[in-house]
């Protein structure tokens, strides 16, 4: 076999620099492929939140939720594949009622609508009214973002695997990689469960297992593997009948989003995508509704997200503390433990008593794939040519998963990078540890 662009990894990310990619190649004489050993999104995707906020303190990362959340909505509205997107609204509020704090949230909100996010300043009466239920002081702060929401996780990376087959790009799933191939310092194969694959390009988007896929090559990277245990609880009748009735934002088209950059662009090939499927998007299925927006909490560490679809809201910690560390991502426990169900649902109910009473629903634990610094490695590795990582995302994934597609695909095809700073991002500034 043989291809020009070989990715190892079928998340959300991998997924979505097959898509962008195959728009740039010719799928009979350059073809792209993308390598799972198991099945597409069956990794650190499978139990992502994918919540598509955009409150960064980067301008770099918070473009890229900005044009990611646009992006998302144009794929939805143009081409009738349904990535179960809830237009709920994200509210972070501050992390104290300290003045550093409030000013600091402040100046974040400013930079974001300079920027071209929606999002705005609100105030504890304004907080009550958007999140009707909500426990805050009369002092509390908040950030809102009016336009953004929350994927189905599954469905929005098999909604993009089509999209991305659409345009060409071939997906083997059930094939393990075996090692990469290199000679004269530049990839030439990989080697599969499947057989061999001669390429001249492979992309590492596996997550937990991209060091598994660097030692024989004797490279490293300062990536670490935790879990993040998250906890369900079932959806609140009484939060369902005190839902305001503006908490569910009408999905905006293209033409109403303000998009500037490289999404515009892509506008024009998801119009074309219209004629690849057999649902016009006039038949799509109307948005789902949630009793709440997603709340973020750093004063109490956590954030939560409903998941109508499933009957129930999502739990979990904000930030990294907590995180269980993973020596073998093929080879841990997946149970949350006691203590963490006992802290999840006791900072629910202090921020929503409409949640006392209602049944514990399970749990699970997600993988995080972690740099030094919380930010993504992407761009070519150090040393070989040819050989390109992105990994690292510290659960931010699904939120830059368009961008960082666009991007790569720009890499790859030695194109200027304009969906990312490639410096930001580089592995070299961990050379000291590679």
């Amino acid at each position: 076999m043989k291809a020009r662009i070989v990715i190892i990894g079928g998340g959300v990310v991998g997924v979505s620099i097959a898509l962008h990619a195959a728009r740039r190649t010719d799928s009979l004489s350059q073809p792209v492929m993308l390598l799972e050993r198991r099945e597409l999104g069956s990794g650190s995707s499978r139990h992502s939140a994918a919540v598509l906020g955009q409150f960064y303190g980067s301008e770099s990362l918070a473009g890229m939720a900005r044009d990611s959340l646009r992006y998302y909505r144009g794929i939805e509205s143009m081409t009738g594949r349904s990535l179960g997107f809830i237009p709920t609204g994200v509210l972070t509020l501050s992390k104290s009622r300290g003045e550093k704090d409030i000013q600091r949230l402040i100046e974040l909100v400013d930079m974001q609508e300079s920027i071209g996010i929606d999002i705005r300043t609100v105030h504890a009466d304004e907080i009550r009214s958007l999140f009707r239920g909500i426990v805050v002081p009369d002092d509390a702060v908040g950030a809102w973002e009016a336009s953004a929401g929350c994927l189905d996780a599954s469905r929005s990376v098999e909604a993009l695997g089509t999209l991305a087959r659409n345009r060409g790009a071939i997906f083997r799933t059930g094939t393990l990689v075996e090692g990469i191939e290199t000679r004269g310092g530049r990839v030439v194969g990989v080697r599969t469960s499947a057989g061999r694959i001669e390429c001249e390009q492979v992309v590492l988007a596996a997550g937990a297992w991209i060091q598994q896929l660097l030692t024989p090559l004797g490279l490293a990277l300062p990536i670490r593997i935790a879990g993040s245990e998250q906890f369900f609880i079932g959806s609140s009748e009484a939060a369902l009948e005190e839902v305001h009735s503006e908490s569910t934002i009408s999905m905006a088209g293209p033409e109403d989003s303000g998009a500037t950059g490289w999404y515009s662009r892509d506008v024009a090939h998801a119009a074309a995508f219209e004629h690849e499927h057999d649902v016009h998007p006039d038949e799509m299925p109307p948005p789902l509704q949630a009793p709440h927006p997603v709340l973020t909490d750093p004063e109490r560490g956590f954030y939560a997200r409903c998941e109508p679809l499933h009957s129930r809201v999502r739990i979990g910690r904000r930030g990294y503390e907590g995180l269980i560390d993973i020596q073998d991502p093929d080879d841990f426990s997946d149970q949350v433990g006691a203590d963490f169900q006992s802290w999840a649902r006791a900072a629910l109910e202090a921020r929503m008593p409409a949640y006392r009473e209602v049944s514990d629903v399970g749990g699970e634990i997600g993988l995080f794939s972690m740099t030094p610094d919380h930010h993504a490695i992407l761009g070519q590795m150090p040393g070989i040519e040819g050989l390109y990582v992105a990994g690292g995302f510290s659960g931010h994934g699904f939120k830059v998963a368009p961008s960082v597609g666009e991007g790569m695909a720009q890499m790859l095809m030695d194109e200027p990078v304009s969906a990312f700073d490639p410096e930001f991002f580089s592995a070299k500034r961990f050379e000291n540890g590679i």
